[in-house]
């Protein structure tokens, strides 16, 4: 006996009133899932501290630089301000050195982009260094 197919019909906007996401990942956490998976993504790591900071950029290749990334649920990023007075929760460096004195600027204060409330969120852990890769999606 066959059934007939018929699409399923339902009202999406009475959908999403009971639908929360409640998944909050770092991009960090991420990249730790998809490695553990076998998906060659870029090195890097987190630190507590900027001397955390720098002894995980350490080994990293700076050729092309090294990213230090603020991790919070927030978007904006790289165009937000930290109650440090450092422009921007996204710094490229050229030097461990450089990672150790952005990070220092970063841990502990507050970052605030347009996603946040005004007084941001409290960079408290979690900075994330990558070796920076050429993108041709520029």
């Amino acid at each position: 006996m066959i059934r007939s197919l018929r699409p399923i019909v339902f009202n999406a906007k009475a959908l999403t009133c009971c639908l929360s996401r409640d998944f909050h990942l770092h991009e960090y956490q991420s990249k730790d899932i998809m490695r553990s998976f076998g998906v060659t993504v870029q090195k890097g790591g987190i630190a507590l501290t900027p001397e955390e900071a720098f002894k995980v950029s350490e080994p990293l290749n700076p050729k092309g630089g090294l990213i230090v990334k603020a991790q919070v649920h927030a978007g904006g990023r790289g165009k937000g301000k930290l109650t440090s007075g450092l422009q921007g929760g996204v710094q490229i460096c050229k030097t461990p050195e450089e990672v150790a004195k952005y990070t220092k600027q970063m841990i502990g204060f507050n970052l605030m982009t347009k996603q946040t409330k005004a007084e941001g969120i409290q960079m408290f852990h979690h900075i994330f260094r990558s070796p920076r890769q050429s993108s041709s999606h520029s």
